[in-house]
């Protein structure tokens, strides 16, 4: 799972630069990976912690 929150951090710096179809592919590609479907526009704190990971998606709500 650190995996799939490094990948979330660099996707969403991507996203920042509006590189937004490379972001994309990279959080789909970690999805398909490790199973967990986190969107690259959200921000993540510092200190994170998943302990059981079935089916996760989290997600940017407006």
């Amino acid at each position: 799972m650190p995996l799939a929150i490094f990948f979330q951090r660099f996707a969403h710096l991507l996203f920042q630069c509006k590189i937004l179809m490379l972001s994309s592919m990279l959080t789909e590609y970690v999805h398909s990976k490790v199973g967990i479907d986190i969107y690259s526009g959200i921000t993540i704190g510092k200190e994170i912690l998943l302990l059981e990971v079935i089916r996760l998606l989290i997600a940017m709500y407006s």
